[in-house]
């Protein structure tokens, strides 16, 4: 009952205030998944499922997770080009995400935002996980 009703009041946090308490952006995915698919699933088909950020997991283990399906969708994500002599700072609103995803009896799903090339000199860049201050700092 206490679960539910944590999920009902996370519902009233506007999206833009999240980020003042939820400068890791894995915490606010791991509240929003608890929010939209992880209580109605475990409340309403008795399912629980496990999100991680695949950085969270060592190498070993992924690659004994038997993975059923993935999914790739778009995301709002934040860059930084690692080229320290370009250092350019971007937000993308068309970031994508991989979700792999196991089956129920496993129970987990693994989130990973794919990087991006700089378009000032073509450097790899991998998505900030930091959001707010952090990001602002480097623009």
């Amino acid at each position: 009952m206490v679960y539910f009703f944590l999920v009902q009041w996370a519902k009233t946090i506007p999206d833009e205030t999240k980020k003042d308490f939820c400068p890791d952006t894995r915490f606010a995915f791991h509240g929003e998944f608890a929010r939209l698919i992880g209580a109605p699933l475990s409340l309403n088909y008795n399912y629980r499922y496990y999100l991680f950020a695949q950085e969270e997991l060592d190498y070993e283990f992924l690659a004994t997770i038997p993975i059923d399906c993935m999914k790739v969708d778009n995301a709002k994500a934040q860059f930084k080009c690692p080229n320290v002599r370009c250092q350019h700072a971007w937000t993308s609103m068309r970031a994508r995400i991989l979700f792999s995803i196991t089956n129920p009896d496993t129970g987990y799903i693994i989130l990973k935002i794919l990087g991006q090339n700089c378009q000032r000199c073509g450097t790899n860049a991998d998505a900030l996980w930091y959001i707010g201050k952090s990001f602002n700092s480097i623009k």
